[in-house]
């Protein structure tokens, strides 16, 4: 993601290209990380769903009731659940503290903290919180100038960076005993 590198961020502006490309982005990134788990668990669920029966549907139905014992990203429901709950939660935090912090109260007199948002509209600087409070975590892209964040909101993010992925990390390592305990271990 050499692209946070750039110190005012990715360009964005109050273009549609803008707004579909960012979007795009997010949803890539959500997708291909945090998100993964979830979105294979919910596409094997509706293959299951609407897949004739025999020997496809078997399989499927195999990796469902096993997860772990087939693939390292695909967690019992119960887990991808707390997933699902725990990763809107991170997000939301993140855009609560940059949205309070640094939308709300942007200074305009010389001795307040002017905030990275000044002299957008509104859509913009909402598409550029979500933006940031979605790939901080995940991929360090950015369309904001991470110079200009208040303290705060500088906290949250580094906390959230240092969380990361750590939810996928603790389902991993918690289901992982589950894996060796079940009855389908001896036949292994």
């Amino acid at each position: 993601a050499g692209l946070g590198t750039i110190p005012e961020g990715l360009p964005y502006n109050a273009s549609s290209q803008s707004f579909a490309v960012l979007t795009v982005v997010m949803i890539l990134v959500l997708v291909g990380n945090t998100c993964y788990p979830m979105l294979l668990r919910g596409v094997l669920a509706l293959i299951r769903r609407w897949h004739p029966e025999g020997p496809g549907k078997q399989a499927i139905t195999l990796l469902l009731r096993y997860p772990r014992t087939c693939y390292t990203h695909l967690f019992p429901a119960e887990a991808t659940t707390w997933l699902c709950v725990v990763t809107p939660c991170l997000v939301g935090v993140q855009f609560l503290v940059l949205m309070l912090v640094d939308y709300v109260n942007m200074g305009d007199s010389p001795g307040e903290h002017h905030s990275m948002f000044h002299g957008m509209d509104s859509r913009l600087k909402l598409l550029g919180i979500l933006f940031q409070s979605i790939c901080t975590r995940t991929a360090g892209l950015s369309v904001i100038n991470l110079s200009l964040l208040s303290p705060t909101s500088a906290f949250v993010f580094c906390i959230c960076m240092w969380i990361s992925v750590s939810p996928v990390v603790v389902m991993m390592r918690s289901t992982t005993a589950s894996v060796y305990d079940g009855p389908h271990a001896a036949a292994g």
